[in-house]
């Protein structure tokens, strides 16, 4: 099976620092069979991150160089976007974003009031996260995981990822910032089904 863009680069730098996919899932605190799915190309955000610490990078820089393989859906962009489930996982990528760009399918009644409702919390935490201290970077990762849990209840999933784009004012030529990119899109029927029958089980 050929790998990612996002699976080569995590091999890569594991490789560079000479270390075994073992050694790689002992530091960043996963399964080793984890590490073996990232490098082919199919990792979560949350895995991503833990992986990101590790290596001492951030996820953006994983993605920068191409996420074909994992990618769960696109930004209007066409950058790749990995379904996020955790709230701390949202709050570390949207926070201290230089701009956000977000998208969702088309929503209407309830619907569009929770999706309005989470896209206003990612900007507000997003723009206030490098002002808040430790305690209130908890609190708004505790707001977006309630608001990810909800529309997962209304059938829809969160993608999200980062991209750096040029700044366009003459006095910055040159210069880059980090733009959060946020969609919420409903999920497949299969999807659908298999969260049924998995929270059956429960």
């Amino acid at each position: 099976m050929e790998r990612s863009g996002i699976g080569k680069r995590i091999a890569a730098l594991r490789q560079r620092r000479g270390w075994s996919q073992a050694t790689l899932s002992e530091v960043a605190g996963v399964a080793s069979r984890t590490v073996q799915r990232a490098e082919g190309g199919s990792a979560s955000l949350e895995t991503l991150q833990a992986l990101a610490n590790a290596l001492g990078c951030e996820v953006a820089e994983f993605q920068a160089h191409g996420a074909e393989g994992a990618a769960s859906s696109r930004a209007k962009s066409g950058a790749a976007l990995l379904k996020v489930s955790s709230g701390k996982a949202l709050a570390e990528l949207v926070g201290g974003a230089g701009a956000f760009e977000f998208d969702h399918d088309d929503v209407s009644g309830a619907a569009a009031d929770a999706v309005a409702g989470f896209i206003e919390a990612c900007r507000c935490w997003g723009g206030l996260w490098p002002r808040l201290e430790a305690h209130e970077r908890v609190r708004a990762a505790s707001v977006l995981q309630t608001d990810i849990d909800e529309l997962e209840k209304r059938g829809f999933a969160v993608f999200a990822g980062r991209e750096a784009r040029p700044v366009r004012a003459a006095q910055h030529r040159g210069a880059q910032r980090q733009v959060a990119l946020v969609a919420v899109r409903r999920r497949n029927k299969k999807e659908r089904a298999r969260r049924r029958r998995r929270s059956g089980k429960q």
